[in-house]
């Protein structure tokens, strides 16, 4: 579900299926798709997964039980394997472009969370964030425009929501930039 919103992909589902000595390849006993919003981070997605979920696996295991599951096989063309986001990948890559940055961000929140380093070295873990088409300074240039903060990417910038400097919670990214002192033009990361 991470890998699919860090890939752009629109859907993610949940699946039962019947445990074989391979990894995921039993025959699926049922199976739903759920879109994914635009703005849905990994942890929106979990949480409704997780709850559509519990009754799914509850009509599965009676299905099972009293033989009128229809097992189906899966189909193994195009399978990947979709590894588990790391503290390396939840690292901004300023210069990517907006779009990728908001999915990155989307697919570490809440964890492992998405992360850049401050202009004073120190790392900060950065909430959602807005994608914007205007950009006009450097990928990973902070500046503000009345209560917004934004951080210029490759193409376009993003909006910052929430961020949370190490050691602290999360807070308004306005507030962050009223108490931090940090100056218009000032870089995060390492572009």
């Amino acid at each position: 579900m991470q890998q699919g919103i860090l890939a752009g992909d629109d859907q993610s589902g949940i699946t039962t299926f019947v445990i074989e000595e391979g990894l995921d390849t039993g025959p699926i006993i049922e199976s739903h798709a759920y879109a994914i919003g635009e703005r849905d981070t990994a942890g929106d997605v979990l949480s409704t997964l997780a709850h559509r979920g519990a009754p799914m696996m509850v009509s599965s295991l009676r299905s099972v039980h009293h033989g009128s599951a229809v097992l189906t096989p899966q189909d193994s063309t195009g399978v990947t394997y979709a590894p588990k986001l790391t503290r390396e990948d939840a690292y901004i890559q300023w210069d990517a472009p907006a779009h990728t940055v908001d999915r990155q961000v989307r697919a570490c929140t809440p964890a492992p969370g998405a992360w850049t380093t401050l202009p004073d070295g120190t790392t900060a873990k950065i909430g959602p964030v807005l994608p914007q088409d205007a950009s006009a300074s450097a990928p990973g240039t902070i500046h503000s425009a009345g209560k917004q903060i934004f951080v210029s990417c490759g193409t376009g910038q993003v909006q910052l929501t929430t961020i949370a400097p190490a050691g602290k919670k999360p807070m308004p990214a306005d507030a962050w930039w009223r108490g931090a002192r940090v100056h218009e033009g000032a870089q995060l990361g390492e572009t």
